[in-house]
């Protein structure tokens, strides 16, 4: 009864156990991983139907460790990528990572090795470097990243090719050794693989993309498998005796394995397998050498190319710089040609107005409005040497400066085009400073610091601008005197860099838009105060605005000041009949200037161009007691006839009037004085009669 109730549990257990351990067996059974296969010797490919391979070997020998069991499904490169967009397989290699494929598959960590896009060609085809491709045929693999890469080199460099897609390497390097195609660019490690085993097909030192080979599955799924395998590919690496190390060496650096009875009759060789070693051995040594120099030939042409790439990059800049220049040339003549037009209008209204305050006396209610007249003809003269100093035809006037008028001048301009978001505060002393220089450049020197101010605040801010006297030279002032006056414009804009501020008085530098700046303001600045004898400091740091301080150095205020108010009649001293022969084109100036000089005693003969000038001077010669010429005249040039009578011997003084006289510099004869346009009849009123008096006397002082 014992036994029975024995055999009776013991069935039982059985029964209970059983179908336990079946079910954990189930669960237990290997992992099932599909992977895609595709033509890619010597890291993946098929061989007599079993999968063969340097990342073969590493995928088994991890699935080994996991328990998968590989299920190898063969097929094109592309036909492998659909498949594992598609889900049918979960696992291909080898495929480069991209940012575009990154948003189809998720990769490995970790990649196999290091690989270059390679070109290969028949022996003899002297293709070597990138720009040999031109009228090529070039076999490339259809989808593949070296097949997109070598059509952006070769397109950015116009180098015109066609371009033979294939679904495989294999195939791709089939086409070139059966002379299908010139050349075939891919992967290099299969290619190289490839022609060990094709004399007409051989390496050339065209390197185009370095890529690192990774495993890849869908997007968002088997993300253990991923895992997995960085897990294993880091512990293989990190071991130098592993079997990565070991099928890198035997299927990347070295050969190819020969079949199976290659390598017995090998064995049978004997002393024909030592011969052989020894050959394969210097075989790879000069390959490997090869190798070297070419990679670093290579690596030369990408050099070479960066550096072309920089000096175009530069050839462009310069261009520009050359273009904005020639614009303002331009401006500057169209300026100049203004200017002139304008300046002998201008010297017509102020003889009128002049020979009108004549005729008027005392009558007040005409010599007001004569006063208006001088007033709108002084703001058109400004504007006059506004347009000369953009055509850069303006030279330096020299004259007692007010500092005090100038800036309270320029602060009333500013009020006007500094916009209501911009606090404007002006301060200046009680005492009045003085300066030697040119009023309308140094107002532009205001004007261009106080207008980079207003640029530099797109939203609210505050722009000071502050005249005082110092007694140091902590500007380091050209000038003898220590007394110099400071000019401040300080703003809270946005602030400049280090590197920003050590180039803004460069010409053609701007931080602006193209549209709103030339980058020639604060170069115009820094020239004209190096021609007044000052200098100018900067402080600034990025938010934190900036601040100008110009130094000018001082001088005593002069006796008589510029801008006192006009006496109420002009006393021009008179002549005593002399003859002077005058030399005007535009008739208005002609009239004009004779009906004057007449009034004042002269004895007056016009002429309207050169041709006649020539002719009258000839005849009345011993008569002549003072020549007036325009430079500009009709015909000919008021210069060059005072240069030829001057040859002659010919000693008759002579007046010249311009537009821009500082032109003629040196190139003026003795006994000639210089009148700029547009002028008063009562300066030249004064002129003839010193000019006169100075060189019909010898002994005049000069």
């Amino acid at each position: 009864m014992t036994i029975s109730r024995t055999k009776t549990r013991r069935w039982l257990l059985s029964f209970i156990l059983v179908p336990t351990i079946c079910i954990l067996s189930g669960q237990a059974m290997a992992q099932e991983v599909r992977v895609g296969l595709h033509d890619a010797e010597p890291v993946a490919y098929r061989e007599e139907g079993k999968p063969k391979g340097f990342a073969v070997e590493i995928l088994e020998h991890i699935a080994k460790i996991e328990g998968w069991t590989l299920i190898w499904d063969y097929g094109t490169w592309t036909e492998c990528v659909e498949r594992l967009e598609q889900g049918e397989i979960d696992l291909l290699f080898p495929m480069m990572p991209t940012d575009e494929r990154k948003l189809r598959f998720d990769f490995t960590s970790h990649g196999f090795f290091s690989t270059w896009g390679r070109v290969f060609a028949h022996p003899g085809s002297k293709i070597e470097t990138i720009t040999n491709l031109a009228g090529k045929t070039i076999a490339v693999v259809q989808g593949g990243i070296f097949n997109q890469e070598i059509r952006k080199i070769t397109g950015r460099h116009n180098i015109q090719c066609q371009f033979a897609e294939f679904s495989t390497k294999t195939e791709a390097l089939d086409a070139l050794a059966e002379d299908r195609v010139d050349a075939a660019a891919i992967e290099g490690k299969a290619g190289y693989f490839y022609a060990l085993h094709k004399e007409n097909i051989q390496v050339t030192p065209i390197f185009f993309l370095h890529a690192v080979p990774h495993l890849a599955v869908k997007k968002g799924k088997n993300a253990e498998i991923i895992y997995a395998l960085d897990h294993h590919l880091r512990s293989l690496k990190e071991d130098p005796g592993s079997i990565y190390y070991q099928s890198l060496e035997r299927w990347i650096r070295s050969h190819p394995r020969f079949p199976d009875w290659g390598v017995w009759a090998l064995c049978g060789g004997g002393g024909l397998l030592a011969l052989f070693i020894s050959f394969s051995v210097l075989l790879r040594f000069q390959v490997r050498t090869k190798t070297r120099a070419l990679l670093n030939q290579n690596l030369q042409l990408h050099m070479e190319e960066g550096k072309r790439e920089k000096a175009e990059r530069e050839s462009e800049r310069l261009e520009g710089q050359l273009l904005r220049a020639q614009k303002m040339e331009a401006m500057g003549t169209l300026a100049s040609g203004v200017a002139h037009d304008f300046s002998n209008l201008l010297t017509v209204i102020s003889a009128h107005t002049t020979l009108l305050r004549q005729k008027a006396k005392k009558d007040e209610q005409v010599l007001s409005s004569l006063s208006v007249m001088d007033d709108a003809v002084k703001q058109a003269t400004s504007l006059t040497r506004s347009l000369l100093t953009l055509s850069r035809k303006l030279p330096t006037v020299s004259r007692p400066v007010h500092l005090n008028a100038l800036l309270e001048t320029t602060s009333r301009m500013l009020r006007r085009i500094i916009p209501a978001r911009i606090e404007l505060s002006v301060t200046w002393p009680e005492e009045d400073l003085w300066t030697q220089g040119d009023e309308t450049q140094l107002q532009q020197v205001l004007l261009n610091l106080a207008l980079n101010a207003r640029d530099a605040m797109p939203k609210v801010g505050k722009l000071r601008l502050n005249l005082d006297a110092h007694e140091d030279t902590s500007l380091h002032l050209k000038a003898s005197s220590a007394a110099t006056a400071h000019l401040t414009v300080e703003d809270t804009g946005t602030g400049m860099t280090d590197d920003v501020r050590e180039r803004i008085f460069d010409p053609f530098y701007t931080t602006k838009p193209e549209d709103q700046g030339t980058g020639l303001g604060l170069a115009c600045v820094k020239s004209i105060l190096e021609e007044h004898n000052g200098h100018i400091a900067v402080e600034s740091s990025p938010d934190m605005g900036s601040t100008f301080v110009v130094g000018l150095p001082l001088i005593a205020p002069p006796k008589i000041s510029p801008g006192g108010e006009p006496e109420e009649e002009c006393h021009v001293t008179r002549g005593n009949g002399e003859v002077i022969l005058l030399a005007e084109d535009q008739q208005q100036i002609r009239e004009v200037l004779t009906s004057f000089l007449s009034s004042l005693g002269y004895n007056i003969i016009t002429v309207p161009n050169s041709k006649d000038l020539d002719h009258d001077f000839q005849r009345l010669k011993k008569e002549v007691r003072l020549l007036v010429l325009d430079v500009d005249l009709p015909q000919g040039n008021g210069l060059d006839f005072m240069k030829k009578i001057r040859l002659s011997g010919v000693e008759t003084p002579a007046i010249l009037i311009s537009g821009s006289a500082h032109e003629l510099g040196e190139r003026l004869t003795e006994f000639t004085m210089l009148l700029t346009k547009p002028f008063e009849l009562t300066e030249l009123g004064e002129l003839i009669h010193e000019t006169l008096q100075q060189f019909s006397n010898p002994e005049a002082p000069e």
